[in-house]
């Protein structure tokens, strides 16, 4: 995978907007991250989106669920 630099990702985002740029942003984050963007949109405000929760948790294997998991918990600890 690579990771491109911070300056080309804000400058690729300045110069789109609307769809473009929210997969063009989504295509640069690390799916561990885009994941937990997910997720968290998905459970901003009063009703949760629960299909949009289930297809991220249910799209994922085990092994990658726990491997996300373990990497999650440890940069807290």
């Amino acid at each position: 995978m690579v990771i491109l630099p911070q300056d080309v990702c804000a400058e690729l985002t300045s110069e789109l907007s609307g769809d473009i740029e929210r997969l063009v942003t989504a295509l640069m984050t690390s799916s561990l991250e885009y994941d937990a963007r997910c997720i968290h949109v998905a459970l901003h405000g009063l009703a949760p989106n629960v299909t949009s929760l289930v297809t991220i948790l249910a799209t994922r294997s085990d092994q990658v669920r726990g491997e996300r998991l373990d990497n999650g918990l440890g940069r807290r600890s």
